[in-house]
């Protein structure tokens, strides 16, 4: 089954319908469960395929080929189809054949050696970037090749490797190395360019203001805010290379500025003075937080099992688009009437003949 529909709740015994990973990145989809191993199984996938724009896989290279689904196979199917395929490291080289979740895609890509303090050793992505970068660029190429066939009649064939778009989020580490052989490590939150640049400690119990200060007005703005206390006329802290050079001690004095705020306090201060900063939020702070509020990233749907649920939206909006409203993930097959009823134009005896033998489940 689909690893986010087990998880957590699946050790637990309870139903395949709580996780709330599967629910917040599933949400207005549809499910079927078929037995693609049998041939009415096989048959029906075809025929979807007859009656589809896109073919989208995600498997180990070469899995739909065993099933004679490949994209020769399929194009048989429907000539002008679009089949983009999704792998760890794309359909062909030396290592076509590595199976791999997001977590170690981060690690080919090189980012986890970059991500921890500095002179520590790496602590890697602890989150699934991998899969977020490969699902956005292939979402948008999918849409390119639907805009193309909407010109030319023409379908498309998308190789993906998932890995080369997580190296999209390093560019820079990758031409330093082209450019001048530097090797890029774990640098903590210190960036190239820019200081002050970190998460700064505020009044209370684990809360951080996040402050970005990249030229030099915004550094004298930022020293105009906080009052031109006499440490940011010292010469160590004169210019940009000072600051960087004595970046430790910069951000011991950031911090005692910081630390007699609250985080909302700092960042508004700071904001209105022109320089970047915002709270660095958990997970309830991403909730409450009034920006967000306003801006509506949430969004309310109720599950036939898991119940009241509040989801992310869409984290951008388009004027003219208007706000699609959206249901909740689908149960595990729920959507099987729908697909081999109404799209496939199966009979109600059909379909209960097809459950008998376990083609449908």
């Amino acid at each position: 089954l689909d690893g986010l529909r087990l998880g957590r709740v699946f050790e637990l015994g309870d139903t395949l319908e709580l996780n709330p990973a599967f629910h917040n990145n599933n949400r207005s989809k549809m499910s079927i469960t078929l037995d693609w191993n049998s041939p009415k199984g096989h048959e029906l996938i075809t025929e979807l395929i007859k009656k589809s724009d896109v073919v989208n896989e995600n498997f180990t290279v070469g899995t739909l080929e065993k099933h004679g689904l490949g994209y020769e196979e399929i194009k048989k199917i429907k000539p002008d189809i679009i089949m983009i395929k999704l792998a760890p490291t794309g359909q062909y080289g030396p290592e076509a054949n590595i199976m791999a979740y997001a977590p170690l895609m981060s690690a080919i890509a090189g980012i986890d050696s970059m991500l921890g303090y500095k002179g520590d050793r790496p602590l890697g992505f602890k989150h699934a970037y991998g899969d977020v970068m490969a699902t956005l660029t292939g979402a948008f190429a999918m849409m390119t090749a639907l805009r193309y066939k909407k010109r030319t009649g023409k379908g498309q064939y998308i190789d993906l490797s998932e890995c080369e778009t997580t190296t999209s989020l390093i560019g820079e580490p990758f031409m330093d190395y082209f450019m001048n052989g530097r090797v890029a490590g774990c640098n903590g939150n210190d960036r190239p360019g820019m200081a002050p640049h970190g998460n700064y400690k505020c009044a209370g119990n684990d809360k951080w203001v996040s402050i970005a200060v990249k030229t030099e007005d915004e550094w004298k703005a930022f020293c105009k805010v906080i009052g031109n206390p006499s440490w940011t006329k010292e010469t160590k802290f004169s210019t940009l290379a000072h600051r960087l050079q004595n970046i430790e001690e910069l951000d011991k004095a950031v911090t005692s500025w910081t630390i007699n705020l609250g985080d909302y306090e700092a960042t508004e201060i700071l904001q209105k003075a022109g320089v970047a900063a915002a709270p660095v939020l958990t997970i309830e702070g991403v909730f409450f937080d009034p920006h967000f509020q306003e801006r509506g990233i949430f969004l309310n749907v109720t599950h036939p099992i898991a119940g009241d649920l509040t989801l992310y939206d869409l984290p951008w909006q388009a004027s003219g688009l208007g706000r699609k409203a959206a249901g909740p993930a689908p149960t595990l097959g729920e959507n099987n009437d729908y697909v081999f009823g109404d799209i496939l134009g199966l009979s109600k005896a059909e379909i209960t003949k097809l459950q008998e033998e376990q083609v449908i489940y």
